[in-house]
């Protein structure tokens, strides 16, 4: 396994900490930090004792774009699940804000909207999707068929531990994809509005 040609296994923790970011689909806390700690953990990576200025203006930043801004000071495990996961985000987004001189930047997403409303669920995935076009290699994993057609370049399909389909939505998404995937009858319309398919349920 190589990052930018070097074996990954020779390089620091902090080498790849400042340019490898995982979000988890449940991420467990047990002490009483504030949102805006949480936050700056992101960033500690890239100081050896205290946050600079540069690392609290990004936290600001990320904590805007997330809409969070106004909860930093609160406990972190009195928030809701949806609220949680924008603060492990912007957590995130605070650890890859900068790019390195060479090489590509790694965020790996495991079911990062699942307790969103529709709302921050496309404010997620619109920020996701900017993201890629800054040299930042996302994965993630979804369950929403619909989303990842319209966010994804590229899908790929497992079904128990297999890769059974991948490639660009438009090339790959079938009725009978999706059949064999997820065992559900489904039609498959055109959506006009985005030039992608729409993954109805016939059940």
């Amino acid at each position: 396994m190589t990052y930018d040609n070097s074996d990954v296994f020779r390089l620091s923790k902090i080498f790849l900490a400042q340019r490898r970011a995982v979000m988890s689909q449940s991420p467990e806390l047990h002490f009483p930090l504030t949102v805006a700690e949480v936050v700056m953990m992101g960033r500690y990576p890239h100081f050896s004792y205290r946050p600079s200025r540069r690392d609290e203006s990004i936290c600001a930043e990320v904590a805007g774009q997330m809409e969070i801004t106004g909860f930093l000071q609160r406990d972190y495990l009195t928030l809701s699940g949806g609220e949680k996961q924008r603060v492990q985000f912007a957590r995130a987004l605070a650890q890859l804000w900068e790019a390195p001189e060479k090489g590509s930047r790694y965020l790996l997403l495991d079911e990062p909207i699942s307790s969103l409303d529709i709302h921050y669920q496309h404010q997620f995935l619109q920020i996701a999707k900017r993201l890629t076009e800054e040299k930042i290699v996302l994965i993630a994993v979804l369950h929403d068929i619909n989303l990842a057609i319209q966010y994804a370049d590229n899908i790929l399909f497992m079904k128990e531990g297999r890769l059974v389909a991948k490639g660009r939505p438009a090339e790959i998404i079938t009725a009978g994809l999706i059949k064999e995937v997820f065992n559900i009858p489904v039609a498959i319309i055109e959506n006009t509005m985005l030039s992608k398919p729409l993954v109805v349920y016939s059940a």
